[in-house]
């Protein structure tokens, strides 16, 4: 009972990276400037969700969570992140979870990525209260969080290099199927060898069919003479007499 119940587990908690869109950094981010986002749509990915950053320990790293609705096609969203990581490390991360929940608890998530300083004189520096994230597809309306919004003169690229790759689905599904062939070999294993201690100790508590057969080989030769029987006795007169014996005449050799 405890195996299907493991397994059932293990399908469970993999369903997550299944049902996983595909984010997608656009250009290398670049601290309080737009971002471009690019989602990717999966055919199990919900129709609504909320994509925000966090730093690995656990910060905030982006001004305000970015609301997705109508998600039915890939899409490129806008978001500023208010952070920078030192040195070049990647401690930033992308994560997507439904309204409802909470981020801990999300469905998809980016690789972790580095956040590089503002140049100066390219975009001016809002507050944190004062920071708009937009989304690109027709049809959304643009949510602000504060009436004071920041304006960027210019947006300058970074490398253009993809810092998040999705699992694909086939890679998950031959991770389980491969997972419970694993442990049917095991559990098949552990059978056999149960099983045959088993048996193994019922042949030792019974008689051995060649513990038999040793006894008979090594019981005495059985002889060519029949079993002479006890000489019939009678009695006579408050007499037990018994008759006498008749000896066979000696075998003669042929001449």
């Amino acid at each position: 009972m405890s195996l299907p119940i493991f397994l059932l587990c293990i399908i469970i908690a993999l369903i997550p990276l299944v049902l996983s869109l595909n984010i997608t950094l656009e250009s290398t981010p670049e601290a309080f400037q737009s971002t471009p986002i690019s989602l990717r749509r999966d055919r199990y990915d919900p129709s609504e969700f909320v994509l925000g950053a966090f730093t690995l320990n656990g910060s905030v790293a982006a001004t305000t969570n970015q609301v997705v609705e109508n998600f039915t096609a890939d899409r490129i969203v806008n978001m500023i992140f208010n952070c920078t990581t030192p040195f070049g490390r990647s401690d930033c991360i992308l994560l997507a979870w439904l309204p409802q929940h909470v981020p801990r608890n999300n469905f998809a998530q980016s690789e972790p990525f580095s956040v590089k300083d503002g140049r100066p004189g390219i975009s001016v520096m809002p507050s944190k209260s004062a920071l708009l994230v937009t989304s690109t597809v027709p049809g959304t309306i643009p949510t602000t969080s504060s009436p004071t919004t920041s304006t960027s003169t210019s947006s300058v690229p970074g490398t253009g290099q993809s810092t998040t790759k999705a699992i694909p689905t086939e890679a998950v599904v031959g991770a389980v199927i491969g997972s419970f062939v694993l442990l049917s070999i095991v559990f098949a294993a552990v059978f056999i060898m149960l099983w045959r201690r088993r048996n193994r100790k019922l042949k030792e508590s019974a008689p051995s069919r060649a513990f038999w057969r040793y006894l008979d080989r090594k019981g005495p030769p059985i002889s060519r003479r029949s079993v002479r029987e006890p000489l019939p006795a009678y009695t006579a007169q408050g007499r037990t007499f018994q008759r006498p014996t008749v000896r066979p005449p000696p075998l003669r050799l042929p001449d």
